[in-house]
């Protein structure tokens, strides 16, 4: 847990069991009252915007996103199937965690997928 003054652009954090990356963090100090924390975040799994006040106060749950390089194979339908390159296991993604990477997609090109304890949740 971190105190939410601590939180910065491109963090992954979670709140009520979400993702969500921090595109935006502006620490604010009205005249009168406590210090907050303004932020503009995006939910990983739904992409939806989300303009969040902390208080200066406040603990947050940091997120680790680790990065495995998989290979695009093929789509199948609304699904993308991925293989991991050590273990040459397979996982189908949906458009909605790809994005607009989707435009990027050729067969057997090397990405690096972003895993939140074992769910896959975007490309890069």
């Amino acid at each position: 847990m971190i105190n939410a003054t601590q939180i910065r652009k491109g963090m992954i954090i979670k709140i009520e069991g979400k993702l969500y990356k921090v595109l935006e963090a502006t620490h604010v100090t009205p005249g009168k009252g406590q210090a907050l924390m303004q932020t503009k975040l995006r939910n990983l799994n739904d992409q939806t915007l989300l303009d969040y006040r902390f208080r200066s106060k406040d603990k947050v749950e940091q997120a680790y996103l680790e990065k495995i390089e998989m290979e695009f194979l093929y789509q199948d339908g609304n699904d993308y199937i991925f293989m991991n390159l050590d273990n040459y296991e397979q996982i189908k993604l949906s458009k909605d965690v790809i994005s607009d990477e989707v435009a990027y997609l050729i067969p057997n090109v090397v990405f690096f997928i972003e895993m939140h304890e074992r769910n896959p949740v975007g490309v890069e």
